[in-house]
């Protein structure tokens, strides 16, 4: 399971993501950098890893009012905690598609790990 919920107090800011077929594989960039130099080579920069440079997208099934719900978060940039298998995370929606059937595919950018 997915949990959402409002980074303030709200008892309506809560939601679970139940339906999710696809969840958001573990996918990141590492920060390098290449530059190249006047004797024809290349320097690199390798500043590792951040949880914050990776997107996270789930596909899921909604109910109209979960979609309702969650539209509602999306369209007022919330910042959400969202919990799941690798951890607990502040971020965004960046991005929401929810069809008529009930399906949705949702982004999700993270600002930091909280846990």
């Amino acid at each position: 399971m997915i949990f959402l919920s409002k980074t303030t107090a709200d008892i309506d800011g809560r939601m679970v993501l139940r339906n999710y077929q696809v969840s958001g594989e573990y996918e990141n960039t590492a920060r390098i950098s290449r530059d190249k130099t006047l004797d024809g080579g290349s320097a690199f920069s390798h500043l590792g890893v951040s949880d914050t440079d990776r997107d996270f997208v789930v596909e899921c099934r909604m109910t109209p009012d979960e979609g309702a719900k969650f539209k509602a978060l999306f369209a007022n940039a919330t910042v959400l905690r969202i919990s799941f298998w690798e951890g607990v995370f502040k971020g965004y929606v960046y991005r929401f598609k929810w069809r008529r059937d009930g399906k949705a595919t949702i982004t999700f950018l993270f600002m930091e790990k909280m846990a």
